[in-house]
């Protein structure tokens, strides 16, 4: 629901789902696909194909709402990443550089 406040005319949202695959769904969707576990550096690698195949810049943000339970992550712009985590979530695998926030915060 936070991403379909957000202005369309100045912010291009897009939104995935992952676990051990990444899928894109839409806001207007708002369906969430989950399946087997954790993997984050699925996430990195599928930005990467994206800047690859639609010849885009790597995203001004990545928004991860998570338990922080998975593999670890080196993204190529950790500090745009920003990780949302559950009350009893963990930051084992969330890089130095990205920016953390718990959704307690924000209920």
């Amino acid at each position: 629901q936070a991403g379909a406040s957000l202005p369309s005319d100045k912010f291009n949202v897009r939104m995935f789902c992952f676990d051990d695959i990444v899928m894109e769904t839409s806001l207007k969707e708002r369906k969430i696909r989950l399946g087997g576990g954790t993997n984050f550096s699925i996430i990195e690698s599928h930005i990467q194909k994206v800047i690859k195949s639609e010849a885009i810049e790597y995203p001004k943000a990545v928004f991860i709402i998570t338990d922080g339970y998975g593999t670890n992550v080196q993204p190529q712009h950790p500090q745009n990443w920003h990780w949302f985590l559950t009350n009893t979530g963990t930051k084992r695998h969330i890089p130095e550089k990205s920016k953390i926030f718990y959704l307690k915060d924000y209920q």
